[in-house]
């Protein structure tokens, strides 16, 4: 034995759900800066909400996230992580 031996305790590397996660996390980016990129429709609706977001109109984020009707949660959960 040379003593550079280690008992075990080496530090595991990450998980796989971590790495999915990661990986889930990089596509879900990638989408949203192509579909920017790529996408008029897309880029103006990031506009408005910046726009209203940054007024701190609460009057105007709530019309806005009531003109998604049905998707509206979804919107509403997608402005609280922007």
């Amino acid at each position: 034995m040379t003593g550079e031996e280690t008992s075990g305790d080496a530090a595991p590397g990450p998980d796989r759900r971590s790495v999915r996660r990661a990986q889930l996390a990089l596509v879900l980016g990638a989408a949203a800066v192509l579909a920017y990129l790529f996408s008029e429709t897309f880029r103006s609706e990031v506009g408005r909400a910046a726009e209203i977001l940054v007024r701190g109109d609460l009057e105007g984020l709530r019309n806005y996230i009531l003109s998604f009707g049905a998707w509206a949660p979804f919107a509403s959960f997608l402005l609280m992580v922007l």
